[in-house]
Parts: C-alpha cells; structure tokens; sequence
C-alpha cells in the first residue's frame, strides 16, 4: 500500500513540474488591452483608475485603456467581438456562461448588488413588503439585468401579470412626474438625486429578501486565459490593488474622476456619496477583495432557474477563475492534470481508513446532532427570543419567540437584515455602536422593534460577540425580552 500511495504521488509531483506546463513567468512589455465598463465613468469604476494612475498596471507591463457604455447589458458582447479582452459586468454573466458564450469570471468586486426599487412615500401609499406594489407600474430594465428584483417579487407573490412593467429609461424624471410607482434603481446613485431634492421614498433591497447577487464583476474569456494567462493573472492582481487603493483614499479618487473621468459632470457631493455607497457593497473589511464564491454563484443560478432561465450545462470550473500563481499555456489541462493525480492519491488514503474514519464520524456526527437538536430545543422552549446574525446584519437562526413577539415566521426572519426590523431610522447602527462600547457584552438595551403589523414593539436585549477559535469576531448573538415600557426611548442601557 505504502509503495502505491507513494508512486501517485510522485507521478503527481512529476505533472507539477513537467516542463510542458510550467508557467514561462517572461515579464509583459507595454501589452495594450481594452477594459470595457458597464456605464459611464463615475466613482463605481475607480478602482480601474487608481490601477492606471497609481502605476499599477503599467508596473506588470500593461497599457490599460478603459472604454465607457451607455448599455451595460451588452459588454459581454464587446468581449465576444474581440473589441475588448476584459468587461465589468454583473451576476447576469451566468445567463451568458449558460447560453453557450465562454466568459469567466476573474473577479467579484461587488460583493453584494446595488439594485433596488425606490418608491416615493409622500404620494399617500405605504409600502409595508413588495406585496403592495400589485398592481402598481414598475419600471425595469430590459433582459436578466432586473432578474434579482423580480425574483423578490416572485418571492412575494407576484408575477408579471400582477404588475405593469415598463421599460427602464434610467431617468427618475418618470417617478417624480408620477408616471410610474416604482422604479429599479442603484443605491449608488438615485437615492442620492432624490434625497437632494428632499423627496421621501422606500426602498426595497433584495438581499434583504435573501436575493443576495454579485454586483460588478470582473470578467474575460477563456481564450484569453489560454492564449494569455500571464496577462490575466497580472491584470487581475493590478485590478484588485487598484481597488483597495480607492477604497483607502477615496476623498483622493474623488478629486481625480472630478480631474479626469467625470464624463456626466457629478458633482464632488455626488461622488463623495458613491464613494461611501461602493465601499457599502464591497465591504473589504468582510470580505478579500475580488473574492469568488462558487456556492454564492449556485444561489444566483438557482434564483435564475427559478425565473425560468436554463442555467443546468454550466461547466463551474471554467465560469470561475481561481487564483493559482503557477498557471501555465495550457491552463485548464493543466489543472485537470494535477488534479488528478492528487485526487488518485486521495482515494487511496481514504481507502486505507476508510473503516476508522466511518465509525468515528458516526459516533460524533450522532453526538453532535443531539447537542444541537437539545440546545436548540431549550431556545425554542424559552419565553425570551433568542437570534443570532453575522457580521452583515443578516439573521443566521431564531427562536420560535421571535415569531410570538415580531409576528413573522422563523423562515421570513432567517436570511433578512436586521436593519429593516429596527423602528427607529439608525436603530441598528446605534445598537452596534453600544455593543461594541460596552466590550461587545451588553445587558438590559432597550430598542423599539418593528412587528409585522407595522407596529413598534419595545424589546429588551442582552448581547454579546460570538467569537471562532482565533479570537475573531463572526456573529452577534441576542436574547430578547418583550418590555412593558411604552414611552421610553429606544436604544439606552438600564442598569
């Protein structure tokens, strides 16, 4: 057995290093390539400026030229032309991947979406849930780029004969003028046109719906992943220093796009508030900056099929680019290759203890089950709500308190953001401003929360940190107690 498992791995070790794949690591030489943006210029794209400006590109031998658009649904077209060898485009890539177009994503820079629908509230109709926008005019945009906003539709009950939709003109002249009732937008720009005109609105955001997409991508195509891989990878790494630049120095990139990129003339205001709205979306302090994650990309796709799209042929190895230093001409070969030689050797060792390792994981996967199935059910059997959520404000579990005081059921709850439950507009923030000044252990907060009703619950809450094995914050964990204090203000600490 010894000698087998030791013969795999070397024919393994062999694949590694064979001279037919290992990366030729020669240095570009002021290489043009074209990167075409999904919109006009603006602060949703400075990364790519800060790449050029700041010398990153052209230090990996890179002459970057950047092209604008006016129809961002289209640049996946402008790669398969050939008028362009990279693109920012949205979660909507899939759909292309899955008819047939062989796009690969090489980074998501935009770890959450920022489409939404922005209603006005000041026309004498509350929007409690998208369940109220029956029968109301919705403009979206054309093809799969306002699928993540039909899908929360869907999720509430509406299709598309429940609804008038109207073709998007990207102007919010149509909501102000009353010509329609809802109006799919991004939280980086309209929000801000509205609120300078001091106008009120709802906004709805599918994630906090559990419609959670990538939101500006980075994408290329296979072929020029094989044809020039090392030019890939090196535009990836530039991109992605680019990015945390501008995010570490955003007033600076403000005062560059208003110098040399503000092609639709914002105002240093405006930008300024996308600046702090991009940062919202791609949250580098959570998440690696241009991080892929293939389940998240499996969320996207069941949200599609669930529209009716056919997204079941799409090969998810070559979709999603993964960052290996050592990638060679022959790039997906080459990964296979290895791949299964390893894998050989793996199923060797799982044979050799395939018995030990059966037994133990019974034993603890049993053990562990009833630990977690008592714990829970003491949590369910207690008077006070007990919720936990992630760092994101999204709930990750509840107990069956919760439905007793919100009045929603445990499967609306999990997956939604806290934020939408708070009465108070900052309710959420100030909570996590008292948590972390009390050392991220808090008793006795008072908070008003919304119920479903559209009512303001006071509610009492004991939190604290959730903590992993290295001493990282991961969760925020809470018990909840109903309190019979009407007319105290929400969000102080009672000793």
């Amino acid at each position: 057995m010894r000698w087998l498992i030791g013969l795999t791995l070397l024919f393994a070790l062999t694949q590694w290093v064979s001279p037919s794949y290992v990366f030729a690591g020669q240095a570009l030489s002021g290489e043009q390539v074209r990167l075409q943006l999904k919109w006009k210029h603006q602060f949703q794209f400075a990364g790519y400026y800060a790449a050029i400006e700041k010398g990153y590109y052209a230090a990996e031998g890179l002459d970057v030229v950047l092209a604008e658009s006016d129809s961002g649904h289209a640049v996946v077209n402008e790669l398969m032309k050939g008028h362009a060898q990279y693109a920012i485009a949205d979660a909507g890539v899939l759909i292309d991947r899955a008819e047939g177009k062989p796009v690969v994503v090489l980074a998501n820079i935009f770890q959450r979406s920022p489409a939404e629908l922005i209603m006005r509230s000041d026309q004498g109709m509350e929007y409690h849930t998208p369940a109220d926008l029956r029968h109301k005019r919705i403009m979206l945009q054309v093809g799969y780029v306002s699928s993540e906003v039909l899908a929360v539709l869907k999720k509430f009950g509406l299709s598309e004969s429940d609804y008038i939709r109207l073709p998007s003109s990207c102007d919010i002249q149509h909501l102000l003028d009353g010509k329609i009732d809802a109006l799919s937008a991004y939280s980086t720009n309209e929000p801000y046109l509205l609120e300078q005109m001091n106008i009120p609105v709802t906004i709805f955001k599918p994630h906090d719906y559990g419609i959670d997409f990538y939101g500006d991508t980075l994408v290329t195509t296979e072929q020029e992943l094989q044809n020039h891989p090392q030019r890939a990878v090196a535009f990836r790494r530039a991109s992605i220093k680019g990015w945390k630049y501008a995010l570490e120095h955003a007033d600076e990139m403000v005062d560059l796009i208003e110098q040399k990129y503000n092609t639709q003339h914002k105002s240093t205001a405006h930008l300024q508030f996308e600046a702090r709205a991009v940062l919202d979306l791609i949250f580098p302090d959570v998440v690696p900056v241009g991080e892929s994650s293939p389940q998240r990309w499996h969320h996207i796709a069941a949200v599609f099929a669930d529209l009716g799209y056919k997204v079941e042929d799409i090969n998810w190895d070559r979709f999603i680019y993964r960052d290996e230093p050592d990638m060679g001409e022959a790039f997906w070969y080459y990964r296979y290759h290895i791949a299964f030689g390893l894998l050989f050797a793996l199923l060797l060792l799982l044979c050799f203890y395939s018995v030990q390792l059966r037994s133990g994981i019974r034993k603890r996967t049993a053990a562990f089950e009833q630990v977690s199935s008592e714990y829970k059910d003491i949590l369910d059997a207690m008077q006070d709500a007990y919720y936990r959520a992630d760092l994101a404000g999204d709930i990750v579990w509840v107990s069956l308190a919760c439905e007793r005081q919100l009045g929603y059921s445990r499967s609306e709850l999990i997956g939604r953001s806290l934020s939408r439950l708070y009465y108070e507009k900052g309710g959420r923030e100030a909570f996590l401003a008292a948590l972390q000044a009390s050392g991220g252990h808090m008793e006795h907060y008072e908070v008003g929360l919304k119920h479903k009703n559209g009512n303001r619950v006071w509610t009492e809450v004991n939190a604290q940190y959730c903590f992993d094995k290295s001493g990282t914050v991961v969760a925020i964990e809470a018990m909840c107690a109903i309190s019979m204090i009407v007319n105290r203000p929400s969000g102080r600490v009672w000793s």
